[in-house]
């Protein structure tokens, strides 16, 4: 298991914000660092965009599960930084 370098609180951001905000610290993201994402509520829906949008770049781990805190840890699998393929304006 990868041990988070950075971490981010995304629990007080507005919901619109949360996920740009998240998928721009994931970006910047060296080959193997991993963050540690801190949020208030399941995170599937983030999950899945990264999926989408960044297909093979990540590996995602939960690490706790709610009710109140979820904690995940994001781990970048590629060395290219900002691979966007254009479908979301490059958030």
């Amino acid at each position: 298991m990868s041990v988070p370098s950075l971490q981010f609180d995304s629990r007080g951001f507005a919901m619109s914000d949360r996920a740009p905000a998240i998928v721009a610290k994931l970006d910047v993201l060296a080959a193997n660092e991993t963050l540690e994402l801190l949020m208030d509520g399941e995170p599937g829906s983030l999950e899945a965009l990264l999926n989408v949008h960044r297909p093979g770049l990540f590996s995602w781990q939960s690490v706790e599960r709610g009710p109140d805190l979820w904690r995940a840890r994001v781990t970048r699998l590629g060395s290219a930084r900002g691979t966007c393929c254009g479908a979301c304006g490059g958030a």
